[in-house]
């Protein structure tokens, strides 16, 4: 028996579930493992035009990339 914190619509209060179940439910919530946990987007991307602008200590910066040159545009493969 699992009591909520808050009651649900309908006024429901508690849930009855098996340890099964309830393991299942929580197994759901684990993220996989190397999964990055938290995700960027916007200006914070890793390639977004504008990062250099926004975080500290990348103004002026090209980082080292296999795929790229040195003016930051990606070669074509041979």
């Amino acid at each position: 028996m699992l009591r909520l914190k808050s009651a649900w619509r309908g006024a429901t209060t508690h849930i009855k579930m098996s340890a099964q179940e309830f393991m299942q439910h929580l197994a759901a919530l684990v993220p996989r493992p190397r999964l990055h946990l938290i995700r960027f987007h916007g200006v914070l991307a890793p390639n977004a035009a504008r990062r250099a602008a926004i975080v500290p200590g990348l103004h002026g910066r090209i980082l080292a990339c296999p795929r790229t040159n040195t003016t930051g545009t990606t070669r074509r493969r041979a």
